[in-house]
């Protein structure tokens, strides 16, 4: 709804825009973070397209049982199989590149673990690497292509415990 009401005003509030704001949000990409709420994430798919959406988690502000359900819900959300595989393993490897999302699942060391998603803290790392409060990838509106930080100290569980 909102992206067709957006489309609907373009020529009255911004008439130089080159393109619809529905062309434009094709070209950014958006993670999962709705809180386990599959409806939200069948929306984002529908209105951004599946392929415009990677995992995330909230991770290191989250962690058991809710970092598991943050990763869980999206097969159980109402996507199709094949979007909700896209989404949690082949849209992070068209947005960081294959190299750059094989590290972004591992542990310090190389060895497979929780590790971070790249919807989530490895787009919005904080100056200096340290993971942070910025924004994910869809905030940020990376475009195809564009690196994004590779992440430097990923590690499960939360920071100081």
């Amino acid at each position: 709804m909102l992206l067709h009401r957006l489309d609907d005003h373009l020529a009255f509030e911004s008439p130089g825009t080159p393109e619809l704001p529905s062309v434009a949000v094709r070209r950014l990409w958006y993670d999962t973070v709705a809180h386990c709420h599959g409806p939200a994430l069948v929306a984002a798919a529908d209105s951004f397209g599946a392929d415009r959406l990677v995992l995330g988690t909230d991770f290191p502000y989250e962690d058991g049982e809710v970092f598991v359900r943050a990763v869980s819900y999206v097969t159980g959300s109402g996507l199709p199989p094949r979007d909700a595989t896209a989404i949690l393993h082949a849209n992070a490897a068209a947005l960081l590149g294959p190299a750059r999302s094989r590290a972004v699942g591992r542990e310090p060391g190389g060895r497979p673990g929780a590790g971070r998603s790249a919807g989530s803290r490895a787009v919005g790392r904080e100056p200096g690497g340290r993971p942070g409060a910025g924004p994910a990838a869809g905030s940020r509106g990376l475009a195809p292509g564009r690196a994004a930080e590779a992440p430097r100290d990923v590690a499960p569980g939360r920071a100081g415990r």
